[in-house]
């Protein structure tokens, strides 16, 4: 068993608040922060894995994960084995160890933003014809808005059957580009 600098099962609140965050995902940047001791997490994915009981490409995942919200940073890699270090504040106990990611990356209140982030999320309208025909003139795209509506009415409103559709307009958007080189534009010369 690695070298543990364990402190009980603790996460902190800007940890447990982060919605960007699931559930296994805390757990594993608690372990490899408690893992974390002078020469850094050299816990492998298996190890981890194991621990977590949950394969190897969960950890890998969510380690990467980890390390693109700088929560975690790759001290070394030799093409084998990597040492990871916790960019979480250790306890004032504790020699703090300070990454630059923390303050670029880690939320101040994620209280506050998780308020913020709900007040500006809005419910998904689907459009009306009459509205993605609207935004297609104006664009001057070649999208057939009934088509369009039809396709998408008919999956109830999800991109590849199970993501929710947020932004209709970014959906035209995508057709538009999907459209390039088609010749037929028959739609708009009527």
């Amino acid at each position: 068993m690695p070298e543990r600098d364990f402190k009980g099962v603790f996460i902190p609140a800007s940890v447990w608040l982060d919605e960007r965050l699931n559930a296994l995902e805390k757990v594993i940047l608690t372990e490899i922060d408690s893992l974390d001791g002078e020469k850094g997490c050299w816990a492998g994915n298996d190890y981890i894995s194991q621990f977590c009981q949950c394969s190897a490409s969960k950890v890998s995942k969510a380690v990467s994960k980890l390390i693109e919200l700088g929560y975690v940073r790759v001290e070394s890699f030799n093409g084998r084995n990597r040492v990871l270090r916790s960019c979480l504040a250790k306890n004032t106990r504790q020699s703090s160890r300070i990454c630059e990611a923390d303050e670029q990356n880690l939320p101040q209140s994620n209280i506050k933003n998780n308020i913020e982030n709900k007040e500006k999320r809005k419910r998904f309208t689907p459009p009306t014809v009459d509205e993605v025909r609207e935004y297609c003139l104006k664009r001057k795209n070649g999208v057939d808005p009934q088509r369009f509506v039809d396709h998408y009415e008919a999956r109830g409103w999800k991109y590849n059957g199970n993501v929710a559709m947020k932004d209709w307009q970014a959906a035209v958007r995508t057709w538009e580009k999907n459209m390039k080189g088609e010749k037929d534009l028959d739609y708009w010369t009527k």
